[in-house]
């Protein structure tokens, strides 16, 4: 699984020849790249600088090595396997207000072994460290956030019981299972007077909004919202954090097969107000103003 990620420098990181005034999130953006994220099987992240894949080394034999190598563990996973990554759409500027330390958030579906037999799966956060030339030389340990875990539901679970699961987990047919995973920032309106005003930066500058993840499935979609607090930290908690389940077949889609109205694909807007959804059957349905109706 790969993903395009903007990794930014640290937020008191100024411009070479800067007299250290004005080292505002716009200036230090400018020193951050491009990077690209693979995640593997055997629980390793690598990353690709941008400038480094369009040079005309990277055509050479064997190809273009990888700048570093991350190993990343899950809670009580005793395996990990990176099956999907997202990083959060936006602009230099938000990523380094997002990531005040510098770096970037990667969101993943997470699967791994608990105890010898036990599969388990979860939405994963893993912060991605800034990089440095001083940096340690060998793969780099990270532990990544366990957000939610999945859980397993059938159409005979009963209404009372689902509800009070989709509260706190992933919540999937056993047959089924993640198959995109989606993540956007979304910036606050101002006089919406919602959630998103209440978390601002601790100096009293702008807000720093909330990361959206859609997880698809593949005849349901599954929203996260992860809010940004003014310490830049994410904070669990059922004002903070939302899951969202969305498992109905839409009415476009009733008159043709389960396998025909399965979804296939899933894009959300610059703006992180609407998704589209792309169905086997070759239809795309636009949710309108989904993301605003689940903040």
């Amino acid at each position: 699984t790969v993903s395009l990620a903007w990794l930014a420098p640290p937020a008191d990181e100024t411009v070479d020849g800067d007299d250290g005034e004005g080292s505002d999130f716009g200036e230090s953006s400018s020193r951050g790249e491009h990077v690209v994220l693979a995640g593997y099987s055997d629980g390793t992240l690598r990353e690709w600088p941008v400038a480094d894949i369009a040079s005309p080394k990277s055509g050479r034999p064997g190809g273009l090595a990888s700048r570093r190598v991350f190993r990343l563990g899950c809670g009580m996973m005793r395996t990990v396997d990176l099956v999907h990554l997202s990083t959060p759409i936006a602009d230099a500027d938000v990523s380094a207000r997002m990531s005040p330390r510098g770096g970037a958030a990667v969101y993943a579906w997470i699967k791994g072994l608990v105890g010898k037999k036990m599969t388990t799966a979860c939405l994963g956060r893993v912060s991605i460290p800034a990089f440095s030339e001083d940096g340690p030389g060998g793969p780099v340990k990270l532990e990544a956030d366990e957000l939610v875990t999945r859980e397993t539901v059938s159409s005979k679970t009963p209404a009372e019981e689902r509800a009070e699961k989709e509260r706190e987990h992933v919540c999937l047919r056993k047959h089924d299972d993640v198959i995109h995973l989606v993540s956007s920032h979304r910036q606050p309106r101002k006089g919406d007077g919602g959630i998103l005003e209440r978390y601002n930066l601790e100096d009293g500058g702008a807000p720093r909004g909330e990361v959206h993840v859609v997880m698809v499935a593949s005849h349901g979609l599954v929203f996260y919202r992860d809010t940004l607090d003014g310490g830049g930290k994410r904070r669990q908690g059922e004002e903070t954090c939302r899951l969202v389940h969305y498992s109905r077949v839409l009415k476009t889609s009733q008159h043709y097969s389960t396998e025909q109205s399965a979804f296939s694909a899933v894009s959300v807007s610059p703006d992180t107000a609407d998704l589209a959804l792309g169905r086997a059957n070759g239809h795309i349905e636009l949710l309108v103003g989904v993301f605003e109706n689940n903040s």
